[in-house]
């Protein structure tokens, strides 16, 4: 929240662990833009494979990200039809 207030600008996450967990709570926390290295087969070695996700666990962290994304919805102040027709 500091440095998208400070600059004024979209924040995001240069990522370099192994689980998807600090990237999904950087979307909590306001990232937007996400960085994480991807291999095809870590058996190909390199010196980001350590910390590269494979196809499965990249398509678990955007899901993940998706579902904080949904939780934390957007603000709005008006109501539903379903209050409205409530207060009827």
């Amino acid at each position: 929240p500091d440095m998208r207030k400070r600059f004024t600008l979209p924040v995001g996450l240069s990522d370099h662990t192994m689980s998807s967990s600090v990237a999904v709570a950087s979307v909590a926390l306001g990232a937007r833009i996400l960085e994480k290295h991807f291999i095809l087969d870590r058996g190909i070695g390199g010196p980001d494979a350590a910390f590269s996700m494979n196809k499965e666990e990249f398509s678990e962290m955007v899901r993940c990200v998706r579902e904080v994304e949904m939780a934390l919805g957007k603000p709005t102040y008006e109501l539903t039809e379903k209050v409205r027709n409530n207060r009827k």
